[in-house]
């Protein structure tokens, strides 16, 4: 409602434009018309593109399929044009090479003769393959109908492929790899008109089609013979016939025109294509001999393949066919249950399509074009119907003779669309149908947006989005019901979002004029709808003034008002932030200010800059789970100091004493111990004084010949005395020891101040009197050429050398841990850095200091990712890492067979124990 009293019926969403259909559905839209759930806008009905048939194209035939899969590494394998090889293409490369059979060695002129020749010196006969799929297993099968059989190849372990063979004739005409391992075939051997299918399981032995209560399968069906072993725990060289287990298999018939594909659903049901001839082209849905249902694909004529890619699960999916121009393919919705196969309006078109296989592959189908794959993509290029009408109401305004003031319609009108508003009204609703339609104004596009205060549809700046308008001329009645029309130009469409009918008219004329200028109704009638437009102008600016309040609203604010309102607060919003990220800041301002300088503060104020998805919990004190931003005070990493003596922190360190040398000198061991210490090392190192004094550049101190010098308290300017001067500290003292130069002496004096208080303490500490006693702590000086004698002189040396000094150096700086992905690219990183640091250097305190590092969450405490048996492996799926151009966490390493595999021998999984006749014992298998 408006200030002027006046409300609106409102029309949104699917059930508010289509009505109600079924208990708790909505109602499905008139012909030419579609709901389109992305943007919940009511359009023009889309038409499926048709590629025109081409001049002196030849249509694609089931001669033209040749079978192809793509393994879990990405590989590619199809049949030859010849149909006599396997191609194979590996991945990121862009040729291909000659799978199988293998090349042969070059073979003598003159073959040997005799009793005996080389094993393989005859080249092998040249088979015609037909179908090929992979299993989920990573086995290859490829037919061979001349054997009839099977060649398995398992692509794990390589070698040549063992011969699964069938007794009677077998002619496959695709294959599709069965959900969980084993395989799909469907046999042609009838030709068209009397297809079957087979199942394998992952141990490749047939399954038995038949449904419980059918009649026993004929005495033909078989197990297809091995001639050799696919390898590992239970292949089928112990199952083959004669191996006792007595289990039998049988192919499923299927009645179809002409069966020309195959593809597997999640359920353990297959879908069958069937070409025509005589009869259209349609799905067969079958699980085992039942058939579950058959699916038209009108338009499509000629189909020459499909492919499936599922949902999250069950049946339900989408359903891709190439049609036999080779030019696009078509997408059905499968229906969960299966039954149906609903037309997609998307635009797939396939650029010279040679029908080797549609693929189904990483949720994404991909056709040949000559040695490439591509994914078919959807290419936006929609066709629409011309013209639909729609018609709602009635609204009901409760009044008899209510006088309806206008219409608006928020929505995207873009050019060559237009949409037309006819409207009648009655006092009684059965009287509408008797009412003749009335056309209303042509809608126009408001200029300023929206007629409700502070509502704007579409982006600011879009040509075809908002609001259009219309003023209804002669609409008195308590029932309105209005139609819309709607019209395109075939390639574009309005779309509808929300529909608003304002009653009753708020009349300037009724309260503002004399009743002079209502005698003649005629012109009475006129003014007053001239007057509606002037209301309209002046009642949306009286309605911004009275909801000004939502101008401070953070939730309700438009986004083009957020960086306003935030003025207010001093919240600067980055203009490269996204509308919800900038909401955040103005709505939590207060609180992120109070925190300003803090390390929560800094770290939620980068939270706030970087994470993908940002929520209110980044500021009410929810840890940051696991591997999120971290700061790091520098002071917190510094070394910590054990006890400086043995006796703890208040032991005695002068007087006599029973004092323990270990390992590691302490300050109760006094000065002449640390000082005998750091003679032995010096001398240990250098065999005589001279050699010492040519190393460290000086002339030292000796007695006797020997180096006689006492361990210095300041870091020596020569740069290889100070080496070793810190290798002796590392090695011998217990305590860190921190490179103390001239400049720390106003340090020191503050931290004797600060334990003191007063020289005079100090003194008394440090035993000093008469003349020696200290005046004022500016009197202190830096140990000379010795530390200082034992006592609590030594004792606070030692404590500001080795704690309170490195935390002085370490105070006010920090380091800011950002999280990265190892998969993202070294661009994207230093871009993420460049951000935080933007952040950082904006909220972090004046006087401190910062780095900001990334860090990965890749290694953990015992648990080794490389060793010394390790070794950086090249193969199809493994390539050389080189140094100084990857990172050891990227590196992918070589090794064995896979241990989830569960139908292969692996070492170190699998035991083996020695066979008990024809009985295999396994122990150890997981």
């Amino acid at each position: 409602m408006d200030v002027n009293g006046t409300g609106f019926v409102l029309v949104i969403g699917r059930t508010g434009w289509l009505g109600e259909g079924t208990p708790g559905q909505a109602a499905e839209p008139p012909e030419g018309l579609a709901w389109h759930s992305a943007d919940h806008t009511l359009r023009l009905a889309q038409l499926p593109f048709v590629f025109p048939e081409r001049s002196g194209n030849r249509r694609l035939g089931p001669a033209d399929r040749r079978g192809a899969a793509r393994d879990r590494y990405g590989n590619w394998f199809w049949i030859g044009p010849d149909h006599d090889e396997v191609r194979l293409q590996t991945l990121g490369t862009a040729g291909s090479t000659r799978f199988w059979p293998r090349p042969q060695p070059c073979l003598a002129a003159e073959p040997p003769t005799g009793d005996f020749a080389p094993a393989g010196s005859a080249a092998p006969q040249a088979q015609r393959l037909a179908g090929l799929a992979v299993t989920d297993d990573h086995h290859l099968a490829v037919g061979v109908p001349d054997v009839p059989g099977l060649l398995v190849f398992d692509l794990h372990a390589g070698g040549p492929p063992t011969t699964l063979t069938w007794p009677t004739a077998l002619r496959p005409v695709d294959m599709a790899a069965a959900p969980g391992g084993g395989l799909w075939i469907l046999d042609g051997t009838g030709g068209p008109g009397a297809a079957r299918y087979w199942g394998l399981d992952r141990l490749w032995r047939i399954r038995d089609l038949a449904e419980p209560g059918e009649a026993p399968p004929p005495p033909e069906d078989f197990l297809p013979l091995p001639t050799g072993s696919v390898g590992g725990p239970g292949d089928p060289a112990d199952r083959g016939p004669g191996s006792g287990n007595g289990e039998r298999g049988s192919p499923a018939e299927v009645a179809t025109g002409w069966a020309v594909a195959i593809e597997a659903l999640p359920d353990g049901s297959v879908l069958v294509l069937d070409r025509g001839d005589p009869h259209p082209a349609q799905v067969l849905r079958m699980r085992g001999t039942r058939e579950l249902g058959r699916i038209p694909l009108a338009p499509i004529v000629g189909p020459v393949d499909l492919a499936f890619l599922g949902d999250a699960g069950g049946v339900a999916g989408t359903v891709f066919v190439a049609e036999s121009q080779g030019d696009q393919a078509f997408a059905l919705a499968l229906a969960a249950d299966g039954s149906t196969l609903t037309p997609q309006t998307r635009y797939l078109p396939m650029r010279l399509f040679s029908g080797k296989a549609l693929v189904a592959s990483r949720d994404q189908v991909h056709y040949d074009l000559g040695e490439r794959w591509l994914p078919v993509t959807d290419r936006h290029s929609p066709r629409y119907v011309g013209a639909a009408s729609l018609e709602r109401g009635p609204f009901d305004a409760g009044e008899p003779g209510t006088v309806w003031h206008r219409l608006a319609i928020d929505g995207r009108f873009p050019p060559g669309t237009g949409i037309a508003v006819l409207s009648r009204t009655a006092d009684q609703p059965d009287a509408l149908e008797l009412t003749a339609w009335r056309e209303e104004p042509a809608p126009y596009l408001r200029g300023a947006g929206s007629e409700v205060p502070y509502h704007r549809f579409g982006a600011r700046g879009a040509p075809d989005a908002g609001t259009v308008e219309v003023l209804l001329q002669r609409a008195r009645g308590r029932y309105l019901q209005v139609r819309l029309q709607l019209s395109g130009d075939g390639r574009h469409t309005p779309r509808l979002w929300a529909l608003r009918v304002h009653r009753p008219r708020f009349s300037y004329l009724q309260h503002y004029l004399p009743d002079l200028y209502r005698d003649d109704p005629e012109a009475a009638d006129f003014l007053d709808r001239y007057l509606a437009n002037t209301e309209g102008l002046l009642t949306e600016h009286e309605g911004r003034i009275a909801a000004a309040q939502r101008l401070l609203d953070i939730t309700s604010l438009d986004a083009e008002h957020i960086a306003w309102l935030g003025g207010w607060l001093g919240a600067t919003t980055d203009p490269a932030w996204d509308e919800a990220r900038s909401r955040l800041l103005v709505q939590h301002a207060v609180e992120l200010f109070g925190r300003r300088g803090t390390v929560r503060g800094l770290v939620e104020a980068v939270r706030l800059a970087t994470d993908p998805c940002p929520d209110s919990t980044i500021f009410d004190g929810t840890p940051v789970p696991g591997f999120g931003v971290r700061v790091v005070e520098a002071f917190r990493t510094r070394t910590v100091s054990p006890p400086a003596t043995s006796g703890g922190a208040g032991a005695v360190t002068s007087g006599p004493r029973i004092v323990g040398s270990g390992a590691r000198w302490l300050v109760d061991e006094g000065r002449g111990e640390l000082d005998r210490r750091y003679r032995e090392f010096v001398v240990a190192r250098h065999p005589d004084v001279a050699a010492l004094e040519a190393v460290w550049g000086r002339s030292v101190a000796a007695v006797d010949g020997d180096f006689a010098e006492p361990f210095p308290p300041l870091t020596p300017g020569s740069h290889r005395e100070a080496t070793e001067r810190r290798e002796f500290m590392v090695a011998s003292l217990a305590v860190p020891y921190a490179d103390v130069s001239a400049q720390d002496a106003t340090a020191y004096r503050g931290f004797l101040a600060q334990r003191y208080r007063e020289p005079a303490a100090l003194s008394a500490a440090w035993g000093l009197i008469g003349g020696s006693q200290l005046r004022s702590f500016d009197e202190v000086a830096l140990p000379g050429a010795a530390v200082p004698s034992d006592g609590p002189a030594l004792q606070d040396w030692f404590s500001f050398a080795s704690g309170y000094l490195p935390t002085v150096r370490m105070a006010h700086r920090f380091t800011v841990l950002v999280p990265m992905s190892l998969d993202s690219s070294d661009a994207a990183r230093a871009d993420r850095l460049a951000q935080v640091t933007r952040v950082v250097e904006q909220e972090r305190p004046a006087h401190t200091g910062y780095e900001v590092r990334p860090y990965w969450a890749a290694f953990r405490v015992g648990e080794a990712r490389v060793g010394l048996e390790t070794s950086l492996a090249q193969g199809s799926r493994f390539v050389a890492l080189v140094l100084g151009e990857g990172r050891m966490a990227q590196g992918q390493l070589g090794g064995g067979h896979p241990w989830d595999v569960p139908d292969r021998w692996v070492v170190g999984r699998d035991r083996i124990l020695p066979r008990t006749g024809s009985t295999r014992t396994e122990a150890g298998h997981g």
